[in-house]
């Protein structure tokens, strides 16, 4: 019984983690495509000021690379075959 739910607690840690990475991977694109078209907009024009940084679209870019960067830690963990450290990670997410 023990087994059963350390497997089924492996298996949805899997699950859980690729759909995560695919959001954060999506975020990165998200966010390169964005910078791509902020670059595009303003280079045709003729400013004496300089532009604005895009804050946002970094602050977004840094983020979705910790999410993926954290969910192949997580990929990790749960491929892993100690139990004490899937535990220990289980319980960081949960708390």
């Amino acid at each position: 019984m023990v087994r059963c739910a350390a497997c089924f607690l492996h298996q949805s840690m899997k699950i859980v983690n690729i759909v995560v990475n695919l959001c954060g991977f999506a975020m990165i694109v998200y966010c390169l495509w964005l910078l791509k078209k902020w670059n595009d907009g303003f280079s045709h024009l003729l400013l004496l000021t300089p532009l604005p940084q895009p804050w946002f679209i970094y602050i977004c870019l840094g983020f979705g690379i910790v999410v993926c960067l954290t969910t192949l830690y997580g990929h990790v963990i749960a491929n892993s075959d100690s139990s004490s450290s899937l535990c220990i990670v289980s319980f960081q997410i949960f708390s």
